[in-house]
C-alpha cells in the first residue's frame, strides 16, 4: 500500500511538473510572438533574447493578465513567484520567469553583450543584456568552474 501511495503522489508531482511547464512553455511562445520570433516546443530554445525586447509594455501587460492561469488552478505559488510585488517590481516579467524556470530546474541566465552601433560618422559599443533558459546543472556547473579559476588566479596572485 505504502508503494501505491509512493506511485500516486510521484504522479501527482509529475503532473503539476508538466501543467507549469506547458503554463511556462505558452507564456514564453506568447512573449516570442509578441517581439516577431518564431515560438518554440522546448523552454531551451529560448537563447539569446534581448531583455528590452522581453520587458515591453505589451508583455508586462501580458504577465498582469495572466495571474488566473497561474493561480487559480494552483500551478505557481503566489508567495514564491512574489506575485504581491508584480507592480512594483520593474520588469517583473523577468522575475517571473527567474522563479518559474527555477521551479522546472532550469535557470533564466542573462549575459552581456557586446554590439557595434553606427551614429552617423561615429562608432559605438552598447552593451545589451542577452537572456537565454539553460538546465540548471550547466549553469552550477559554469559557476562552479568560474570559482576555480578565480581561486587559481587568487593563488598566483
Amino acid at each position: 500500500m505504502i508503494t501505491n501511495a509512493v506511485q500516486e503522489h510521484d504522479i501527482n508531482n509529475n503532473n503539476n511538473f508538466n501543467k507549469k511547464y506547458q503554463v511556462t512553455l505558452d507564456l514564453v511562445n506568447k512573449i516570442l510572438t509578441n517581439i516577431n520570433k518564431p515560438v518554440i516546443t522546448d523552454l531551451k530554445e529560448f537563447i539569446d533574447i534581448n531583455k528590452n525586447d522581453i520587458a515591453t509594455e505589451i508583455n508586462k501587460n501580458l504577465i498582469l493578465n495572466s495571474g488566473n492561469i497561474f493561480f487559480d488552478t494552483n500551478i505557481f505559488d503566489k508567495q514564491k513567484m512574489n506575485w504581491s510585488r508584480r507592480r512594483c517590481t520593474l520588469n517583473y516579467i523577468l522575475t517571473f520567469l527567474r522563479y518559474a524556470c527555477a521551479e522546472l530546474n532550469l535557470s533564466f541566465v542573462s549575459k552581456q553583450k557586446l554590439k557595434s552601433v553606427k551614429v552617423g560618422d561615429e562608432s559605438y559599443l552598447k552593451m545589451y543584456s542577452m537572456y537565454s533558459i539553460v538546465d540548471k546543472i550547466e549553469t552550477t556547473k559554469k559557476d562552479t568552474e568560474e570559482s576555480k579559476k578565480k581561486l587559481q588566479k587568487i593563488k598566483k596572485d
